[in-house]
């Protein structure tokens, strides 16, 4: 498996979220429509989801992902466990038989990346753990908030 196809696949363990977004390419459609007012009943649901999701800080999901870039692509599983502020991202694939685990803590920000060649690396920042193995920005303190689409707060 080349190197690049690698660094590819990490980055997939945190863009996973992504998988379920399509483009549509420029010229096609009429775009997103953009809500003006939103009823009482909408907001006071949504209050209430969000409610509900910060109380189960517990969660995990399970899923296959594909990744492409350029030429090089495949596709795996992921298996994301969430325990309050840790989070166990674990990303296989099944052809090369090859697995990629990030852990960490979004309250320290710390974090550990396993299945590199070379063994694990780990820091003080899972972020700039992840860049320096992959080359991409990923906001890792933000990531299980974005997945289970609640708010982000802002870190000023």
């Amino acid at each position: 498996m080349s190197k690049a196809f690698r660094m590819l696949a990490l980055s997939g363990l945190v863009l996973v979220g992504l998988s379920a977004c399509v483009s549509v390419p420029r010229g096609q459609g009429r775009g997103a429509a953009v809500v003006e007012q939103v009823s009482e009943s909408a907001r006071q649901a949504e209050a209430a989801r969000q409610a509900w999701l910060q109380a189960h800080p517990n969660w995990s999901f399970q899923g296959r992902v594909a990744i492409s870039k350029d030429r090089n692509g495949g596709s795996g599983r992921i298996d994301w466990q969430q325990d309050g502020p840790r989070y166990r991202v674990q990303l296989s694939a099944p052809v090369t038989r090859q697995s990629w685990v990030l852990t960490g803590d979004t309250t320290s920000g710390a974090g550990r990346l396993e299945g590199l060649d070379g063994g694990p690396r780990s820091g003080p920042d899972a972020e700039q753990v992840l860049l320096e193995a992959t080359g991409w920005t990923i906001p890792v303190k933000q990531m299980p908030d974005w997945v289970r689409a609640l708010r982000i707060a802002d870190d000023d």
